[in-house]
């Protein structure tokens, strides 16, 4: 064991030693301080010493916190000299919420932010009235601009940009693994997947399909289980775009219909699992023959009611952008373009259960793309093992 005298002059030494670091420009200003964890076991001293150390840092304004974030080389600004822009689409709830997120994590590392739509950002540039941008979240201002760090959402980068833009986007995946898991979990095992994209065409704006299906394809291999003819995917002419989700979900949903052996469905989003159900009570299919389901987006239309969906935070979106732009404005992440997946949350709601759709009866589904808010004044009953 260490005598006190020993951990003493750890202490000081761990002290010195990150003074030294950032004085000589070894840690960059702006990025976060080593851990006190990190800390602890490469000095061979507790936690409590080691938070010591850095508090003694922190009172000289060798290092400075940011309350629920971290610990930061350097001291805090007290004057705004980084600006950041997030280029938004004014018809995006989404990008909204992927801005305050955005917003939030600038403003807690020291910075600002702007949210100008492209048009309008372009316009301000040419007129000299944008200031010195320390980084850019979206669209690039001009294709090819190599002078600022630059984040993209996966699947809107620019081929210039191709290889200079970090990227981010939800972890499409590993949400597909969730759905599945969730639904083998409920003792389901003929899970079919509902995909929105043309699985002979897989284009860059519907890759989040075809990375949930991986999620899906995998997790059923894990279990053991089978995915052979469980895929079904809408068909286009290659001289003819995409049909939007709500479409290509009806599309593919018609092929899925009529099999008996399919008790539950991972959707590739939200649109898709209402399209299904469209295309169930069209076909006439009896309600005790309803799939689960369970899809993604937590549409506003079906929050609170009964579909199973995955949640997209893009709250949560906004602030790994952020970081990206952080590190790469100060040098603290270097190298090559990465790509940052943010998780999905689960939330369990009635179609994810056996049985589901004669819970709801004829309200189960009461308009195309809509849902019912609640059970058929008839059956108001709870059935047992449902949620």
């Amino acid at each position: 064991m260490s005598s006190r005298r020993e951990v003493e002059l750890r202490r000081i030494q761990l002290r010195e030693d990150l003074r030294r670091a950032c004085d000589e420009g070894t840690l960059k200003l702006g990025a976060l301080a080593p851990s006190v964890r990190e800390l602890a076991q490469r000095y061979s001293i507790s936690g409590n010493v080691a938070r010591q150390a850095l508090q003694q840092l922190i009172e000289d304004g060798t290092l400075y916190t940011v309350p629920g974030v971290g610990t930061f080389i350097g001291r805090r600004q007290t004057k705004v000299s980084e600006f950041y822009l997030r280029i938004t689409d004014a018809a995006s709830a989404d990008a909204d919420q992927s801005y305050l997120g955005f917003a939030e994590r600038i403003a807690q590392l020291g910075g600002a932010s702007l949210a100008l739509p492209l048009d309008t950002a372009r316009e301000y540039q040419q007129r000299g009235e944008l200031p010195v941008l320390s980084g850019i979240f979206g669209p690039t201002i001009n294709p090819g601009q190599r002078e600022v760090p630059h984040v993209t959402f996966a699947g809107h980068v620019d081929k210039a940009d191709a290889g200079y833009s970090d990227v981010v986007s939800y972890d499409d995946r590993d949400g597909g693994m969730q759905a599945t898991q969730h639904l083998i979990s409920l003792g389901h095992r003929g899970i079919a997947f509902l995909a929105v994209h043309d699985i002979g065409l897989r284009a860059a704006s519907y890759e989040w399909s075809a990375e949930r299906e991986i999620g899906w394809s995998r997790t059923m291999t894990m279990a053991g289980l089978s995915c052979e003819g469980l895929a079904f995917h809408p068909r286009s002419l290659l001289k003819e775009p995409m049909p939007d989700s709500f479409a290509a979900g009806r599309q593919a949903a018609r092929l899925l219909v009529n099999r008996p052996d399919i008790t539950a469905v991972v959707a590739a989003n939200d649109h898709a699992a209402l399209a299904l159900f469209d295309v169930l009570k069209s076909a006439a299919i009896p309600l005790e023959r309803w799939p689960a389901v369970v899809g993604f987006d937590n549409l506003a239309s079906v929050q609170g009611q009964i579909l199973t969906s995955l949640h997209l935070p893009s709250d949560s979106l906004g602030r790994a952008a952020a970081d990206l732009l952080w590190q790469r404005r100060h040098g603290s992440l270097i190298g090559p373009p990465v790509h940052q997946r943010v998780p999905m949350c689960l939330l369990p709601r009635l179609t994810s259960r056996s049985g589901w759709s004669v819970l709801m009866e004829s309200a189960a589904y009461s308009a195309p793309g809509t849902l019912a808010t609640s059970p058929s004044p008839r059956r108001k009953r709870r059935v047992a093992g449902t949620v």
